[in-house]
């Protein structure tokens, strides 16, 4: 059993080598965003990356293609947890200030529902085998 592990960590580790280190591909300037960055969630389809923006009360959506932002989701609270749901195309931010969870339309990003939640939500993820998200 001890040869077996080993024999498995070695050959884990000669894959790792064989791989191409990363690089910086691009960077993306965020001017006016203030304070500290949490979450981050992607829509891979749409080449979206979506920013919470903790330290400025707002989800920054960020066009990876064209390198830029495209939008700005104001009148958040302290967002913590952001969650791209590409199947039926909604937002969720937790906010950590007043224990909410926002869900915005992920075209048009209008707010369609809070859920308050009175705890600080923090950490969302997306359970596909019931087809909800989470809060953690």
């Amino acid at each position: 059993m001890r040869a077996l592990m080993i024999l498995f960590v070695t050959a884990t580790l000669a894959s790792a080598q064989t791989s191409q280190p990363l690089h910086l591909e691009k960077t993306i300037e965020l001017r006016d965003v203030q304070g500290r960055i949490d979450h981050m969630s992607i829509d891979v389809k749409g080449q979206r990356l979506f920013v919470a923006a903790l330290g400025n009360n707002t989800i920054e959506v960020i066009d990876i293609k064209a390198g830029k932002r495209v939008k700005t989701i104001t009148g958040l609270a302290e967002p913590q947890g952001v969650l791209y749901v590409p199947t039926n195309d909604r937002l969720f931010v937790a906010n950590a200030k007043g224990g909410s969870v926002r869900i915005f339309d992920g075209s048009s990003y209008a707010l369609l529902k809070t859920i308050d939640y009175g705890d600080d939500p923090d950490n969302l993820r997306y359970d596909t085998g019931r087809q909800k998200a989470l809060v953690g």
